[in-house]
């Protein structure tokens, strides 16, 4: 695993820690996507800082649970296997197939 997939996963186990250390709060972590930006020009990068604020958005004003991580599409994503904006929303099920969550 690489420095950002290493960083990845401390946000996660942190925002679990954190979701257990205060129940009273609501504890996300979250996704803004790939975003265009001068700094990603030519690198691939699809979604405008407009689209990138749909799953902070969800986050600050909609319906989440606290400890869950959202991607992109601001819908529940697993935390062991990546999810593609527009494949269903993680049901939580203990051992997710990679192939329901990816294109």
């Amino acid at each position: 695993m690489g420095g950002y997939g290493l960083s990845k996963a401390a946000l996660t186990a942190y925002t679990l820690q954190q979701a257990a250390a205060h129940p009273n709060l609501t504890i996300t972590s979250l996704s803004p996507g790939y975003i265009k930006t001068a700094m990603t020009a030519g690198s691939g990068a699809r979604l405008t800082p407009e689209q990138g604020t749909v799953s902070m958005m969800r986050c600050l004003f909609g319906e989440v649970t606290s400890g869950y991580y959202y991607g992109s599409d601001a819908l529940r994503s697993p935390m062991t296997v990546t999810r593609d904006p527009g494949t269903p929303e993680y049901g939580g099920e203990e051992n997710p197939d990679a192939a329901t969550y990816n294109r």
